[in-house]
């Protein structure tokens, strides 16, 4: 009986951190995907490349934070893929391109948004 109430008392910590961190990932892809799509994307367009880097470098930092914990319950895939999104992405406002700038934030963006339905707990993502 001992050993039932451990597992069972293990299995709900697991269930407990597994639920926080989707939520918590799932909130977080949707604030960058919004940040990328509202902010970064409009000073692109715009032209303003000290706004758009300043807006971008923000997304960078937040995204390597989220990083490093992702990196336990995400795909890797999906975490390289984002990284090299968010490399090429640099490059291309460091370079003032704004049609690539713009089209790879909004595959971006996008991306980020896919994830996060991916991530939520729903009976769609169960079943």
């Amino acid at each position: 009986m001992r050993n039932l109430i451990i597992s069972f008392t293990i299995l709900l910590v697991m269930i407990i951190t597994w639920s926080v961190f989707f939520n918590h990932a799932s909130d977080s892809f949707k604030a960058l995907s919004h940040e990328i799509a509202t902010e970064t994307v409009d000073a692109v367009e715009k032209e303003d490349w000290k706004g758009a880097m300043d807006s971008f470098d923000k997304i960078k930092d937040k995204w390597k934070k989220f990083h490093t914990t992702s990196m336990f319950f995400l795909e890797n895939e999906e975490i390289i893929e984002v990284d090299l999104c968010i490399a090429k992405s640099h490059e291309y406002i460091s370079a003032q391109d704004v049609s690539n700038s713009a089209g790879e934030l909004k595959y971006l963006s996008k991306q980020l948004s896919i994830m996060a339905e991916k991530e939520e707990l729903s009976w769609h993502n169960i079943l």
